[in-house]
């Protein structure tokens, strides 16, 4: 039996959703210690991937214009940066610092 390209987009999305539980459970110690921002990213690049996986095959993204590709995967990349940026300069003490 031939598998067709949705359930191996499925079996992708499977895997780095096991990947994403390991990387977020990477925390030394007890599960409510902070991942770092090594950690932070590694569960965001998984989302991405996620999402890129979701818009590309079962969205058929890959079917529409390059355009729509390109600003739909920036957004997604876009969102994730922001993300890391916020938490990074949360984490790191960039924002506390600001306030003094």
């Amino acid at each position: 039996m031939a598998l067709n390209r949705l359930t191996i987009a499925w079996g992708v999305l499977l895997g780095l959703s096991v990947t994403a539980l390991i990387v977020g459970n990477a925390a030394p110690g007890h599960a409510h210690e902070a991942l770092g921002v090594a950690g932070v990213a590694g569960v965001l690049l998984t989302a991405f991937l996620k999402g890129r996986e979701i818009l590309l095959h079962y969205l058929e993204l890959k079917h529409a214009g390059r355009g729509w590709r390109i600003i739909l995967l920036t957004y997604l990349l876009l969102v994730a940066a922001l993300v890391l940026g916020a938490y990074a300069a949360e984490h790191l003490g960039w924002i506390a610092s600001l306030r003094h």
